[in-house]
């Protein structure tokens, strides 16, 4: 038990180590964005980065579909292969290879 104790502080020791760095990766990025979406807008005009701010929300909808899938049949996967399974374990990768692959092909309008 007191094994499991320690570990857990490492974690959050880590956790706790590393907090600092995430939350200034994300303000990197957001800053990046809001000065290439003012220096665009400048040379394409309004019009067309409103047309590409209105896309932003849909592809974070699909960002987190996909995303989910793939971590959902990861850890299905490692359920299966801890039971030994490998059939169950081929038949886990069918969805999320095949739902990318026929947005891909999608027939635009």
């Amino acid at each position: 038990m007191n094994g499991e104790a320690s570990n857990s502080k490492n974690v959050a020791r880590l956790m706790l180590r590393l907090l600092p760095v995430q939350i200034l990766l994300a303000m990197v990025g957001s800053v990046n964005g809001m000065i290439s979406s003012y220096f665009a807008s400048n040379f394409v005009g309004v019009a067309a980065m409103t047309a590409v701010g209105l896309f932003a929300p849909i592809q974070m909808l699909f960002s987190a579909i996909f995303t989910m899938l793939a971590g959902g049949s990861v850890i299905l996967c490692g359920k299966y292969l801890g039971q030994n399974e490998h059939d169950r374990l081929n038949n886990n990768f069918s969805v999320p290879t095949l739902l990318p692959s026929l947005l891909r092909k999608w027939p635009e309008t």
